[in-house]
């Protein structure tokens, strides 16, 4: 089974979608994962982030396609 790992950590939803988005066009499963109590406290995504997880087999792929050193 393979372990998930955090791809990057994004200052806003909208930059972890957009990622996410272009993984998945290219063929990697992502999963965007927002701190901010179930919607309640919408703000608690910038102090925490919003993580970008994905399965560590595609990791090497996925920082190649984003340019992530």
């Amino acid at each position: 089974m393979a372990r998930i790992v955090i791809l990057k950590i994004y200052s806003t939803v909208e930059l972890a979608e957009l990622a996410h988005q272009f993984l998945k066009q290219n063929g990697i499963q992502t999963t965007v994962q927002v701190d901010d109590i179930g919607g309640m406290i919408p703000t608690a995504n910038v102090s925490l982030g919003v993580k970008l997880l994905i399965d560590e087999n595609d990791l090497e792929k996925a920082q190649e396609l984003l340019q992530i050193t």
